[in-house]
């Protein structure tokens, strides 16, 4: 068990929102948003998704915030963001600048950019000083492309918001 499981008695916000009379609202990715860690299924609707890119999660989240609003009650929206977690295959073209100027990884390298070197230890001990900087390099440059991409969402998000009046 890498992640603990959330017990259906352990108290989080989206349960104090709930018993304050707010309509509670999710839409997000990543492994908590499965049933059986007790998050998603707290909400009185949950628009929970494995791995979608920051841009569809944001899309989400705004149509979250139009529909509770809509509902002329307090609301309360809670959004979860994957990226810029590995791996880094969603981050869009635009966000891959730094990765480009880099010298090409041989396919067989390929691999590290979308799992850490040091998650893959047998690997990694294998290749000589040059290729694993090479390697790091690669996913550096991966991760500031995701952030950058995610922080962009983000600053939407947020004028999105700002826009309705919702901040």
């Amino acid at each position: 068990d890498v992640l603990p499981t959330i017990e259906t008695t352990d108290e989080l916000m989206v349960d104090w929102f709930s018993e304050a009379g707010y309509h509670t609202r999710f839409a997000g990715t990543g492994l908590f948003t499965q049933e059986s860690f007790n998050v998603v299924n707290r909400f009185d609707y949950a628009y929970p998704d494995d791995l979608s890119p920051a841009e569809g999660v944001t899309n989400r989240i705004i149509d979250q915030v139009q529909t509770a609003r809509d509902k002329g009650q307090p609301w309360y929206v809670q959004g979860h963001y994957f990226d810029p977690h590995i791996p880094y295959d969603s981050t869009p073209a635009a966000y891959q600048d730094e990765v480009n100027k880099l010298p090409e990884l041989d396919g067989k390298y390929a691999v590290h950019t979308n799992w850490l070197a040091s998650a893959m230890p047998d690997l990694w001990d294998t290749y000589d000083a040059e290729t694993q900087e090479l390697i790091l390099q690669h996913v550096d440059a991966w991760y500031r492309g995701e952030i950058r991409y995610v922080d962009d969402q983000i600053e939407r998000l947020m004028n999105t918001l700002d826009g309705l009046g919702a901040l």
